[in-house]
This record gives C-alpha cells, structure tokens and sequence, in this order.
C-alpha cells in the first residue's frame, strides 16, 4: 500500500480489505488520511473502536465473501448507531451499498451524515449523468 500510495501521490487511502490496526496506524504515521471500511454486522461498532485511529469509515454491505460493490443495501436503522459511535470517536462516516435514485429516500431519515453513492450512479461501470441528477434532486428536496 506504502509503494503505490507514494507512486501515485496520494492524499487518502481507503483500506478495503484485510488491514489490521497497525496497517492503519503506519500509514497515519507516513502523513496519510486513512478511511477504514468496515462491513455491517453485528460487530461493526466494536470494529470502529479497534480502527479508531482511521480518520473516517465507510459501512459498507457485505454479501457471501464479497465486501463492497455489491449494489446490495443493508439494514439502514443501524445507521445512526453508527454515526453517533463516530461523533462519538471523533470521526466521519459514510454510509455505502446499494445506495441509488430509486431507496435514497428510504435512508434519507436515518441522517446519515455523507453517503457513498458510486454505484448507484453509474451504468456499465461509468457515471451517469442523468442518475446523478435524478439522486441529487432527491437528496436536495
């Protein structure tokens, strides 16, 4: 992670996968903003605790062996345990899976304090104009 953060000339890195604390810590201590994303599960906030040095999470969903990217929603009414376990800690949370133009209005009430929306505005991989017009009316009204 080190190598290609430094290649790249990157500001903040998105650990994803399997990082432990330490992982987290040594790229904080290399200069870095870290984001640890964490699936959702029953030990989703004990995992914010132990990755309390990232300066942010993304609680995302996590579906058989694959965490992210699913376009698959979890449980919202947990998120504002989450956002009040990362005020709590000082930190942000994003909220993450199956986030699109056709549920949006259905987290809207749990006040998610940012989302992550990649998927939910794209078609064939690639941003989509017109979906990121129709979320962005829904969040806005």
């Amino acid at each position: 992670m080190l190598e290609i953060a430094s290649v790249t000339n990157l500001d903040v890195i998105q650990c994803h996968g399997q990082e432990t604390a330490a992982d987290v810590r040594q790229l904080k201590q290399r200069g870095y903003e870290v984001w640890k994303a964490l699936p959702h599960n029953k030990e989703t906030l004990q995992q914010m605790h132990v990755y309390e040095e990232a300066d942010g999470y993304v609680i995302d969903s996590k579906v058989k062996e694959q965490f992210g990217g699913t376009g698959v929603a979890f449980d919202w009414s947990f998120v504002p345990q989450y956002e009040s376990a990362a005020q709590r800690l000082g930190k942000k949370c994003f909220i993450a899976g199956g986030i699109n133009a056709c549920n949006i209005e259905n987290l809207l009430p749990y006040q998610p304090g940012a989302i992550d929306i990649s998927g939910g505005i794209e078609t064939n991989g690639t941003k989509d104009y017109t979906k990121i017009i129709e979320i962005e009316r829904k969040i806005i009204l």
